[in-house]
């Protein structure tokens, strides 16, 4: 027979397990069955710390044994064997019992530990995804908040020691809850983007090889990924061509852009207003060509639009674009830039209007 222990509300995972193994007289050898979806990070983490101030493993051995016998009473290993199982107060009617509940909670809490670490590394990632036009918000267990582009696709890792996001593709803005403990880490193709308690922009192209980094608040550290954590995921991270490069560190509204060599150019001051305005319905552009507006406005339309050539692609646009208007803006664009825009099954093609190859 197994112990389950459940978290109704945030207690001791330690102590809940003793209680059983003391109601129910059970052999402390047995492995409790713990339900890791109930048991929090939290109770993990009172687990880890009984478990060291308690002896850890070595301590667990010796309680076990059936020939373990508490030092001599009246010695300093005694009043500090007392101490390391939280019961300095005890009489010595209750001391045997002490010694028995004192080592089924080492070897619950070894049973914990080692269930715990082997299922961290097989716990199933968690993905989220859009479809044309949709944004999507998420709050996560621990506070941090994710907002989701068009035609986005993420998936997060999220345990003990670490909380990492994998942008696959699109668009995501990350609002990090500060835990020095536990790194906030967003893998996008060839880079990490690791967050120093703050709210920040990624954004893979279309061709999902550029992506562009932006900081709201705080500041963040771009850099290689790091082999452990891009092994966590089920993607081919040797096609990313990934190649070591200096970490580059952004403060607020600054922005950077890398592929699969590093940095394409030096960190630009930008308007973070006009940068995280997708999240509030609007693509805000000044001077920018049209080879870098199409592909993000192509997220928000039912239909796919595409550039037909190179001439269209380098005009610079400026303006406001209302992602639920994309069609009336479409429209627009033909009459105010040299651009004609053809509609196909499964798409609409700009190409520059004949008269501006003249």
């Amino acid at each position: 027979m197994s112990w389950m222990v459940k978290r109704d509300r945030p207690a001791d995972a330690v102590e809940q397990l003793m209680q059983s193994l003391e109601s129910e007289g059970k052999n402390p050898s047995q492995r409790p069955s713990i339900d890791r979806r109930e048991l929090g990070n939290d109770e993990l983490t009172k687990v880890n710390r009984l478990w060291q101030a308690l002896g850890g493993t070595a301590a667990a051995e010796r309680l076990a044994a059936p020939s373990y016998r508490h030092p001599e009473e009246g010695s300093t290993a005694y009043s500090d064997w007392l101490k390391a199982t939280g019961e300095a107060q005890a009489t010595s009617e209750y001391r045997r019992p002490l010694a028995l509940a004192a080592g089924a909670a080492l070897v619950a809490c070894a049973a914990v530990w080692v269930y715990f670490s082997s299922a961290v590394t097989t716990e199933p990632l968690r993905t989220y995804s859009t479809v044309n036009s949709e944004t999507r918000s998420i709050i996560l267990a621990d506070g941090s908040r994710l907002t989701i582009g068009p035609r986005s696709e993420l998936s997060i890792d999220y345990n003990v020691s670490r909380r990492v996001v994998l942008l696959q593709r699109g668009e995501a803005m990350f609002t990090a809850a500060r835990d020095p403990t536990r790194p906030f880490v967003v893998l996008a193709g060839s880079g990490s983007i690791t967050a120093l308690g703050t709210q920040f922009d990624v954004r893979r192209e279309v061709d999902e090889d550029r992506v562009i980094v932006t900081v709201s608040e705080g500041a963040v550290e771009v850099a290689p990924p790091p082999a452990d954590t891009r092994s966590r995921f089920a993607v081919d991270f040797a096609k990313e061509a990934v190649r070591s490069w200096m970490p580059a560190r952004l403060a607020v509204g600054q922005q950077i852009t890398y592929d699969r060599k590093g940095p394409t150019g030096a960190t630009a001051s930008i308007d973070v207003g006009s940068n995280d305005a997708w999240v509030d319905g609007r693509l805000e552009y000044r001077e920018t060509p049209l080879s870098l507006v199409i592909p993000r406005v192509s997220r928000y339309s039912q239909k796919r639009i595409v550039l037909g050539d190179r001439a269209a692609g380098e005009l610079p646009f400026s303006g406001i674009i209302f992602v639920d208007r994309i069609d009336e803006w479409r429209r627009a664009l033909q009459t105010a830039y040299p651009v004609e825009i053809r509609e196909e099954s499964d798409r609409f093609v700009i190409r520059s209007h004949p008269a501006a190859d003249q």
